[in-house]
C-alpha cells in the first residue's frame, strides 16, 4: 500500500478527486465536509494510553504505573463524547459514521460502503452545513476548540 503526505494545495485537489475519507477526529472533519467528501470517523482505543494529553494529566500519567489509570480515563472520556466529528456536533446528528474503541478493519471497510451507497444524501446534507444561519459561529466554534 502506498501512502502520500500531501501538501496543502495537493490535499484539497485529492479531497475533491475522492468518493470518501478515512480519518481522525479533528478540525480535519470539518475541511472534509466542507470539501462534501464523505468520511468515516475513527477513534482507534486499541492502545488508549498512546493518545497524547494537554497540560497537567499529560505529565501526570507519565509518571511510573499511570498506565492502566490513563487507560481507563482516555476511554471514559471517550465514551463520554456524543460525537467526535466536528460536523457532527454542529448539526447534532451523525452525518458522518463514527467508530471509536477496539475495531477490526472489516468493520471500516463495512461502515465505509454503507456510506458510500448513501454518498449523494450525505453530501447534500453537508452542504447545507456552510449554507445554514450560523455557519460564522461554527467557525468560532472551531477556533475555541
Amino acid at each position: 500500500m502506498l501512502v502520500e503526505v500531501l501538501e496543502e494545495p495537493q490535499r484539497y485537489a485529492a479531497m475533491r478527486q475522492a468518493r470518501l475519507a478515512l480519518t481522525l477526529p479533528g478540525t480535519n472533519t470539518l475541511e472534509l465536509a466542507l470539501a462534501g467528501l464523505p468520511s468515516v470517523v475513527l477513534l482507534p482505543l486499541h492502545k488508549p494510553e498512546m493518545l497524547p494529553l494537554e497540560g497537567f494529566l499529560h505529565w501526570l500519567l507519565l509518571l511510573p504505573g499511570a498506565r492502566p489509570l490513563k487507560q481507563a480515563l482516555v476511554r471514559r472520556v471517550a465514551a463520554r463524547i456524543p460525537f467526535l466529528a466536528l460536523p457532527n456536533q454542529w448539526l447534532g446528528e451523525e452525518v458522518f459514521p463514527e467508530l471509536r474503541g477496539i475495531f477490526s478493519p472489516a468493520e471500516v471497510a463495512r461502515k465505509g460502503l454503507a456510506l458510500l451507497e448513501r454518498g449523494p444524501q450525505v453530501q447534500a446534507r453537508l452542504a447545507r452545513l456552510g449554507a445554514e444561519a450560523g455557519a460564522d459561529n461554527l467557525v468560532a466554534h472551531v477556533l475555541s476548540l
